[in-house]
């Protein structure tokens, strides 16, 4: 079969089973997902109202709190106005009972309701609150009104049906009309002292939910375990609590409400409900929707298949074609479309890419001729220059060596320091060459390794002893701290020998007089530590990898003064490589530099075995 009609043939086998697909999501999964986005919504809208109504809630609590249960004033007041109401309890309870109903509601009967501390507290708290109270009443224990902001039914509190529970000391919660009623019994010291009754409108309390609604038949209810106290405006239904909390035609999310806590009574519950009826009216119109939109995908595909099976095949053959021939190695194959559209652009670009990659193959083969003869000359030069410097250098130091100590006749003690200084200088320019020697050596590749099994103290030991000339006329003490038992290391010890020296000669070069350069060494994780710890003057922060690049000296004043050439680190990081081992850089706090060596107690297989050392 034609890839045009294979085409073809697949994109409207695509199309069509896509419209089954959806439309099987359609009748499975639409209706589910619709009531879950309306879960959604209707759990954050109520989340939201949950936060405000248990904020309100909140603050309703903290006023008691403060201002009621945990006011030390109120309890003073409270025992205060007990015993000046001692007398009217005794000798006035019949005038009370007489003329209670029909004295006026904002004129306390006798004129102790009236100037008493108590009450004003009560009348002060209650104006200077945000909060929607409508009245606080106190009493004593046998339920007599001492104090309240506004004239109650009845005198005595007693009367109360929730008058007995109240009295077993806790706070108690109770719901009369549209009001919420907090219950707080006062008690000082374990004394029973009365009881306040705080009347608050809970529909200004909780106006939020009384506004509360979310599309046609959304609405919020508060429940206090099985009682439902106040819903919001929005409710049209006449169910109670069963309905809300069970009703099969609802969607509902339920919340515990924080606050109130009233045991006698059990839980609040702030619970958001909406019909599923309105939740799934859209459901029809999405499947028809699903419906008509594939109807015309289907016809849009079938004729966009036809085009493009005829006009792209073509061009996608030559290309596919160009592809194979251009990666099989034939550069100079190139490919011609003419469809003036994005293809033969892209016939066009291939083309000069083309072009652009043999001519830049070309160049790179030669530029890469080109490196490869200047390093080679570099490495010839560098280690013919080299082995060059070396025998004149070894002549002067002997012949500075023979007059230093008299061999060849006698000097003065000048002559003696100038000869020192000979020494010295030819010592660096060895080290130097030495350096030079080394570096082309492994930048060549012609370094070879000879591994064996030895003794790790002892190398240690030797490198101490080969720097303690050099280290005294510093005025450095090097210290080696090795633990009793070090073991054996299965190694190149002319290239650890190397590196130990380049780190130690670093060490006592950077570490000012009067310091020390501490050499560590130790088995951990199946491997070998070495740690060399100097006082100079460190790393600077950032370039912990940069020092270990060739010729790379630090830019500070300090490093400046002393000889280097920059090698020393660059040759020990290449060594540490062939050793299979790994070298790191950090700084102290409290100045200087640790370099931490890890070796592998035997060679692995990736450690190359070589000859003797070249």
């Amino acid at each position: 079969m034609r890839l045009q009609s294979k085409l073809l043939i697949i994109l409207l086998s695509v199309t069509v089973l896509s419209f089954l697909f959806n439309i099987l999501i359609s009748l499975l999964l639409v209706r589910n997902t619709l009531l879950l986005v309306f879960k959604e919504e209707l759990a954050v809208s109520g989340d939201i109202l949950r936060r405000d109504i248990e904020e309100r809630g909140r603050e309703l609590e903290k006023w008691l709190n403060s201002n009621l249960t945990n006011s030390s004033y109120l309890k003073s007041k409270l025992a205060e106005t007990r015993k000046r109401f001692s007398f009217w309890k005794e000798k006035k309870i019949s005038y009370l009972q007489e003329n209670w109903q029909n004295l006026p509601d904002d004129k306390p009967p006798i004129s102790l309701f009236l100037h008493n501390a108590l009450s004003r507290y009560l009348h002060n708290i209650s104006q200077s609150s945000l909060l929607p109270i409508k009245r606080i009443s106190v009493a004593d224990e046998t339920g007599f009104l001492l104090a309240f902001t506004k004239k109650p039914e009845h005198f005595l509190l007693s009367r109360e049906k929730w008058w007995g529970k109240a009295q077993k000391g806790k706070n108690f919660v109770s719901w009369e009309g549209a009001d919420l009623c907090v219950i707080i019994p006062i008690v000082e010291k374990k004394t029973f002292l009365g009881i306040v009754k705080v009347e608050i409108d809970a529909g200004k309390l909780f106006r939020t939910l009384k506004f509360f609604s979310i599309g046609e038949t959304g609405s919020a209810h508060i429940l206090l375990g099985d009682t439902l106290l106040i819903s919001s405006s929005s409710w049209k239904g006449k169910e109670g609590p069963r309905a809300i909390l069970t009703g099969d035609e609802y969607i509902r999310k339920k919340w515990k409400l924080r606050f109130l806590n009233p045991r006698q009574l059990g839980d609040w519950f702030l619970v958001v409900i909406q019909k599923k009826e309105e939740g799934l009216r859209s459901y029809r119109e999405v499947f028809y929707h699903i419906l008509r939109q594939f109807i015309v995908i289907i016809i849009g595909v079938a004729l966009l298949g036809i085009f493009f099976s005829r006009h792209v095949t073509l061009p996608l053959r030559k290309i596919d074609r160009f592809a194979h021939e251009f990666a099989s190695g034939k550069l100079s194959t190139r490919i011609s479309i003419k469809t003036a559209d994005e293809l033969e652009s892209l016939s066009h670009s291939l083309n000069s890419m083309a072009d652009r990659l043999q001519e830049t193959l070309k160049t790179l083969r030669e530029q890469k001729e080109m490196l490869e003869k200047a390093s080679e000359m570099k490495s010839t030069f560098i280690s013919a220059v080299s082995h060059e410097f070396k025998t004149p250098l070894t002549i002067i130091r002997n012949y500075a060596h023979l007059l230093a100590t008299g061999k060849l006749g006698e000097v003065n003690p000048e002559q003696k320091e100038r000869l020192r200084r000979i020494s010295t200088h030819s010592q660096y320019l060895a080290r130097l060459v030495d350096n030079l020697l080394n570096f082309s050596r492994l930048e060549s590749g012609e370094w070879e390794t000879f591994f064996t099994k030895f003794s790790l103290r002892g190398l240690l030991e030797k490198v101490k002893e080969d720097f303690s000339t050099f280290a005294r006329e510093k005025g450095v003490e090097v210290i080696l701290q090795l633990p009793s038992r070090l073991p054996s290391i299965y190694s190149d010890p002319f290239a650890l020998k190397i590196i130990m020296d380049n780190l130690v000669e670093n060490g006592i070069k950077f570490t000012f007089g009067g310091g020390k350069v501490i050499i560590k060494a130790g088995k951990e994780e199946g491997k070998v530590r070495i740690e060399v710890e100097d006082m100079g003057i460190g790393v600077p922060e950032g370039e912990e990898k940069r020092i270990f690049e060739p010729f790379y000296r630090v830019d500070r004043e300090e490093a400046r003064k002393g000889w280097g050439s920059g090698l020393g680190l660059s040759i020990t990081a290449k060594l540490v490589e062939l050793l299979g081992g790994k070298i790191t850089a950090k700084n102290k706090k409290e100045g200087g530099s640790i370099f931490v060596l890890w070796l592998p107690l035997k060679s692995g297989d990736t450690i190359e075995k070589g000859g003797k050392h070249g």
